[in-house]
C-alpha cells in the first residue's frame, strides 16, 4: 500500500516556471524534445497532445505531463486554446535516489480534475507572481500535492 507522502519523499523537485498562454488555431507547437518535466492544465478548449508515440485529445479542465525528456508535439483544434503550464526538474537522480524523472508515477493524462487541483494550479500561478518573501516554500508545497494523481 502507497503511503499518501511517498512521493513527496521520495522527490526533489525543483521549480522552474509557472505561465498562462493563449492560443488561436492555427496554433501548432513543432516536435521536439524538452529538457524539464511540464504539467499543462487546461483551462479553456481543446488540442491534440503527443508525448513520445502516445497522442491525447484533451480538453478543458484535463491535465497533460510531459515527463523530463520526452518528445512533445501540441496543437489546437479549434478556437481558442488556453493553459497553464507548469516547469520542473526532478534532480532525485542527481541525488542517488535511483529514481528517474523517467519514472515519476503520475499518469500522462489526467482527465476533469476536481476544483481542489484546479486551484492548487493557480495558487501556484498567484505565489510565482507574489512578492512575498516565502512565494517559493508555496510552490514548492503545492508542486508536491500533485502526488494524488500516483499511477
Amino acid at each position: 500500500m502507497r503511503s499518501t507522502n511517498m512521493i513527496s519523499f521520495i522527490l526533489n523537485l525543483d521549480f522552474l516556471y509557472i505561465a498562462s498562454y493563449k492560443f488561436s488555431t492555427p496554433w501548432s507547437y513543432i516536435e521536439r524534445d524538452i529538457p524539464y518535466s511540464m504539467l499543462r492544465y487546461i483551462t479553456n478548449g481543446k488540442a491534440r497532445f503527443k508525448v513520445d508515440d502516445k497522442a491525447f485529445n484533451i480538453e478543458k479542465d484535463d491535465i497533460i505531463y510531459f515527463p523530463e525528456g520526452s518528445s512533445i508535439e501540441c496543437y489546437a483544434l479549434g478556437g481558442t486554446l488556453e493553459f497553464l503550464s507548469i516547469r520542473f526538474f526532478n534532480s532525485s537522480e542527481k541525488m542517488g535516489t535511483g529514481f528517474s524523472n523517467q519514472h515519476l508515477p503520475i499518469s500522462l493524462r489526467i482527465k476533469a480534475v476536481d476544483d481542489n487541483m484546479r486551484e492548487v494550479f493557480f495558487e501556484i500561478l498567484s505565489a510565482f507572481n507574489s512578492q512575498e518573501k516565502g512565494k517559493n516554500y508555496i510552490v514548492l508545497g503545492q508542486l508536491y500535492s500533485f502526488d494524488r494523481f500516483a499511477a
